[in-house]
């Protein structure tokens, strides 16, 4: 059952990965690989968009331990949290699969995140050759914290025109 608590970090969780997915949309759309120039000079906002990255990648940095502050572990835990949000079970397979890294290089990444206690192995209930991940309770605390330190406390990506669609 989920508590009313459980239901507002969820939902503070949700607005922090939708500001996340807002910025990556962000970066793709200020950086045109055919433009022949770099995505950040000349670019109206660009400079503000630097500073909140910057600025979200810090938090990110003050909020979690050094195991989960590696562009993997970022990477996993965002996509664990999407998916429960999504009310979605993901899979070791998949999890790696959603990082940018090699398979080998995720399976390490997700060890030292359960050693951690960020997130939890448990077996697949319908097929018992999968094990499936989740995020752990004090993973979504620091999630949380990591929302008032950013969104919560106004850092907010810019909206600059064209820039987010």
């Amino acid at each position: 059952m989920m508590t009313d608590a459980n239901a507002e970090l969820l939902d503070h969780l949700g607005e922090l990965v939708d500001e996340l997915n807002t910025v990556s949309r962000s970066v793709r759309t200020l950086y045109s690989p055919n433009s022949g120039r770099s995505a950040w000079l000349g670019c109206e906002g660009g400079a503000e968009l630097a500073t909140f990255l910057f600025d979200v990648r810090q938090a990110w940095a003050a909020t979690f331990d050094p195991d989960a502050r590696d562009d993997c572990a970022r990477e996993m835990l965002l996509e664990l949290a999407k998916s429960e949000l999504a009310g979605q079970i993901v899979s070791v397979t998949n999890l790696c699969g959603a990082t940018s890294k090699p398979q080998t290089t995720a399976m390490r990444k997700l060890k030292a995140l359960v050693k951690a206690g960020l997130v939890v192995r448990r077996p697949d209930k319908k097929d018992r050759r999968r094990v499936m991940v989740a995020l752990t309770e004090k993973t979504r605390r620091l999630m949380d914290v990591l929302y008032q330190r950013t969104v919560g406390s106004k850092l907010v990506a810019p909206r600059t025109e064209g820039a987010l669609n």
